[in-house]
């Protein structure tokens, strides 16, 4: 919650970000492609298994959003926002009111707008179990596409968790 107060839905963060195009590239020199060499090893490996992973959604997500206990919490969030006085059927109908909403207002009158719905967002997916509920369900389905990314989705989680413990190596505790 305390990063939607601070940040919303991150629009303006986003909007420091440039569309890319269909070919998926990865710049291999420079100070970035060093950090990550030290922090992911082999970078050709992770590059490959981070965006198979990462597309891997296709195929998994029609199944959770057809899941009865993914849709119970989401009808239980959306319940919640509309006591907040945000009637949203799911958190994507409130992020895209959100960028909406910003298009037609003042920029910081927005953002003041959009923080006030990201957190009323977050507040109530943690009141529901929603971002929890939703984890175990995507575990769920993630894990039947094992029999032919297993081994992707293994080295990808493993790189994660070196990486992980690499980081908190050289940026110590969080206070």
């Amino acid at each position: 919650m305390d990063w939607a107060r601070e940040h919303g839905y991150g629009s303006r963060i986003q909007a420091k970000q440039v569309p890319g195009g269909a070919t998926i590239r990865k710049r291999v020199g420079g100070c970035t492609a060093e950090a990550e060499k030290q922090l992911y090893g082999d970078l050709e490996t992770w590059f490959r298994t981070e965006k198979t992973a990462g597309n891997l959604q296709p195929l998994y997500v029609p199944q959770l959003m057809a899941d009865q206990r993914f849709t119970m919490a989401m009808r239980a969030w959306s319940r919640c926002m509309e006591r907040a006085g945000h009637p949203y059927k799911d958190p994507g109908a409130a992020r895209q009111a959100a960028l909406q909403q910003a298009l037609n207002t003042a920029p910081g009158k927005a953002f003041d707008a959009e923080r006030k719905l990201a957190v009323a967002d977050a507040t109530c997916a943690r009141d529901t179990s929603l971002r929890s509920i939703g984890n175990q369900r995507e575990t769920h389905y993630v894990n039947k596409l094992r029999g032919r990314y297993g081994e992707v989705l293994d080295t990808h989680a493993r790189l994660q968790h070196k990486a992980l413990a690499r980081t908190m190596k050289i940026a110590g505790p969080r206070a």
